[in-house]
This record gives C-alpha cells, structure tokens and sequence, in this order.
C-alpha cells in the first residue's frame, strides 16, 4: 500500500460511498470504513441500506476520503473508482471487521 493511502485511510474514519440509481440519479453515503494490508476498502452498512440496494443493481462505484477539519484551501483529498461487492461469508466479514 502507498504512504498516500496509507496516511489517508489511518487519519479518518468515514468515506463518502458514491453509487447510482436505477433512474441514473447519484447518490452519496458517508460510511465507516476500515481496510486491510492491501489496500481494500471495507464499509459496514444496513443491507437493507438504499445505496446497498443501488449497488446491487450496479457495483461500479466512487468513493472519497477526506479531513474535514482541515482549514480552507489546505486539506486534500482521495478519489477512489471501483467495484463494490457485498461479503457474505461468516469469515470474510468477521475478518473485515
């Protein structure tokens, strides 16, 4: 894992999960995450959520990180494209955790 996702993943605690709509309308979740060695993201949701159930119906998603008590003009950000997929198994989601 780079030092520019590792600084940003251990300095905050929510992520901003970006997924899309049957209708094509967006729609933005602040989650709390966590990630693994590898640099995998992990959010811990409702199923029954309603930016799970767009996810569901399309994966692809955009998700941001930032310091929102940073002074104006000196924080930054990171943008991150993917694919999001549900953990279903009992130790897969007990490792996530």
């Amino acid at each position: 894992m780079t030092n520019v996702l590792q600084t940003f993943f251990e300095h905050n605690l929510y992520c901003t999960v970006s997924s899309v709509s049957p209708a094509g309308l967006p729609w933005a979740s602040p989650l709390y995450f966590g990630y693994d060695d590898e640099g995998c993201l992990y959010v811990r949701s409702a199923k029954d959520a309603q930016h799970m159930q767009y996810i569901k119906n399309q994966p692809e998603v955009f998700v941001t990180l930032f310091d929102s008590t940073q002074p104006i003009g000196t924080g930054s950000g990171l943008y991150l494209q993917g694919i999001a997929e549900q953990l279903e198994e009992e130790a897969a989601v007990r490792s996530a955790l």
